[in-house]
Formats: structure tokens, sequence, C-alpha cells
């Protein structure tokens, strides 16, 4: 297991979103579903256990942007949350594609489409650290490597070298690509930066192709979603005050 150190602050949890190539904006439209069978153009390892995710417009997916991010989508049925995991290239912008296990939670799946209200999640509650996951193929002369269990969208995944962090290209199937100069054979310390400026590093990866390595570091909450603020200290009592008869 990888060494791994949480570097959000306060400051950064409260900042503004990073500019990202693409952006999931707040609005109202419709679902449609389809079968959900793997990790999808996001490169998952697979689709997520419940079943519960969502395919974006392309202009919404961009280079992969919002993988690893969920939505909060609400339609007649309620709310659902789900894991972007796909891009729908023929949808336009509020026209999201939903799994068929979440398209059932809002309408009855013979309806084929529901209107819907979708946002993105900030600092969603997640049940484990961040893990990473080299692709298959990479060697000391180009690697190509994802973040797995973020919860935000990164804005950034960085690579440590002797000269300094080196930030890695996005492809778009949602790998960071180091080529020309390729890394090294490692272990690798990497940095990854959310698109609201929270920071997590890891160390110790390991150059395992097609290996989950899973870490100890979290962007957020430490465990898991955002994290209150400490209550204030009650005051201490005063102190008691005895007297000596004379």
């Amino acid at each position: 297991v990888a060494a791994a150190c949480l570097l959000a602050g306060a400051a950064a949890s409260l900042g503004p979103a990073r500019a990202a190539g693409a952006e999931v904006v707040p609005g109202s439209g419709k679902a449609t579903h389809y079968d959900s069978v793997d990790g999808g153009n996001c490169s998952l390892p697979a689709a997520p256990a419940d079943h519960m995710d969502v395919a974006l417009s392309h202009v919404e997916y961009g280079t992969a942007d919002a993988c690893g991010g969920y939505l909060d989508v609400t339609g007649a049925g309620g709310t659902i949350r789900v894991l972007i995991t796909n891009q729908c290239p023929e949808c336009p912008v509020g026209h999201i594609d939903l799994s068929k296990t979440a398209f059932a939670r809002l309408a009855p799946l013979e309806v084929g489409e529901t209107p819907v209200t979708y946002s993105l999640v900030r600092n969603p509650p997640l049940a484990q650290p961040i893990a990473v996951r080299v692709k298959t193929g990479s060697s000391r002369w180009w690697l190509q490597i994802q973040a797995l269990d973020h919860g935000n969208p990164i804005a950034s995944f960085d690579l440590l070298t002797a000269d300094g962090w080196r930030s890695l290209v996005h492809t778009g199937d949602n790998f960071w690509m180091a080529e020309n100069p390729g890394p090294g054979d490692g272990p690798f310390s990497v940095r990854i930066i959310d698109i609201y400026g929270q920071t997590a590093t890891a160390d110790g990866i390991e150059l395992a192709p097609n290996v989950v390595q899973r870490t100890g570091a979290r962007l957020y909450g430490p465990g898991g979603g955002d994290v209150p603020a400490p209550a204030p200290a009650a005051p201490a009592p005063p102190p008691e005050i005895t007297t000596t008869a004379p």
C-alpha cells in the first residue's frame, strides 16, 4: 500500500473551482437509459458495484474532465446520486444517459425518457481513499496513469521529478500521460488537485500496469465528505473558592 498524505486546507476547500476543459453546469433537461456493463469511456476498471452511473454529453465530457465525479439527479421518483463513467456523443447539453438501474429509480424503463434536473456533487462521501492504476503498456519510457475513488473531478495530475512537480497530459480515455521524457522506473510520488483546488499526494506508486494501488490519500475529509468545523471548546468552570474560618 502506498504511503500517502492529505494536503487539503480550509482555504483551498472554500476556494473557487479550478478551470477544466469542460464544465458540468447545473440545469434541467431529460434522462434516457442505456446498458452500463463496464467502466465506459472513462476507462474505469469496471462499472460501479451498484450500477448507479451516468454518461454525459460530449460537450460536458470534454477530455474526460468530469470522469469520477458524481451527479445528483432529481426526477419524478426522487433524487439519486450517480458516478460519471461515460459520454453520450449524440446527447446535447442537458441530456444525460443513465444506467438502467439508475433510471429505474426515477421512472419506469418503458417510458424511455424522463425530465430531470442535475448538478455536480461537491465532496461526495467516499467509502475508500484514492487508488491509482497504471495503464497496460506503460514503461519507463511512456506512462499513463489514472486516479480512482477521488470524488471530485480532477484538474491536475502531477508527477514528482528531480526538477519538481510535472503536470501530466489528460487523455480522452481518462488517463494522465507522461512521455518525452518518460517517467523512469519508479516508484513514483503523485499529486492530485481537484477542480476546487483541494490537493492530495501519494508516494510509493509502482510501475505495475493494470494493478489498482490503494493509497491512504483523500482530497477532502479523512472520513469522507465535508469535514464539519470543530465545536468550540466549552469554557472552563471558574475555580472553586474555599474559605478558612479565623
